[in-house]
């Protein structure tokens, strides 16, 4: 899918206020995103997240170096983790996932894992349950956290700190999970993903389907 920006247009005169039924505790935990400090690798070398700015090129899995259309960001504060422990952020630690540092992502994060041979999206908050505490722990100590969102024209697998893992994805639970001023600017530079946003219409039929499919824990085994 080729979004279309609307950013010409007066954002701060037309930003939509709405609320919907989606708002609420049960997507607290729904944004796949990285935390600050990752490294990205893009043209010219790795960046720091929080440096990728809307127009940059990033190295993708599938489609080489594709150009940034949106960078989101959301912070977390102790109150909120207190409130919400299902946001802190996994350590997925040095190795597990080629990674060459220990990389800190959200929970519902998705790390490229070949599963009985085919490649899939574990979630960090099942990496320890599948794969044990030397390749991911919860992080107990953070005091609050910065988390980053990098959306593409379509969902695509970049290199974080030399891992293969997702970048954002605009499913309604996603939507629901950044905070209103993010979501307000999200859908009003792209309005065709509110059908996304209401469900008046699948992800995969406005937005284009996963990089990779999902991993469904106890399903099946990972192989060794």
């Amino acid at each position: 899918m080729i979004l279309k920006d609307q950013s010409q247009t007066n954002l701060a005169a037309d930003r939509s206020t709405e609320r919907s039924q989606f708002d609420g505790p049960i997507y607290k935990d729904a944004a796949p995103c990285f935390t600050e400090g990752t490294r990205i690798i893009a043209l010219g070398g790795e960046k720091p997240v929080e440096n990728i700015q809307i127009g940059d090129q990033i190295l993708t899995a599938d489609h080489g170096f594709q150009t940034v259309r949106w960078v989101g960001r959301r912070h977390v504060s102790q109150d909120d983790l207190v409130q919400y422990p299902q946001l802190r952020p996994y350590i997925i630690k040095k190795g597990a996932f080629g990674n060459q540092r220990d990389l800190r992502v959200s929970p519902q994060h998705g790390m490229a894992r070949r599963i009985n041979g085919k490649e899939t999206l574990l979630r960090a908050k099942n990496v320890e349950q599948e794969l044990g505490s030397d390749a991911a722990v919860l992080d107990l100590d953070c005091k609050e956290v910065l988390y980053f969102h990098i959306l593409f024209d379509q969902h695509e697998l970049v290199f974080a700190e030399g891992a293969l893992s997702e970048a954002y994805l605009p499913g309604p639970s996603a939507i629901g999970s950044l905070d209103q001023d993010a979501r307000d600017e999200l859908l009003f530079l792209f309005p065709e993903l509110h059908d996304i946003w209401t469900s008046a219409k699948p992800t995969h039929a406005v937005f284009g389907r996963p990089a990779r499919s999902y991993f469904e824990p106890d399903a099946i085994k990972i192989a060794a």
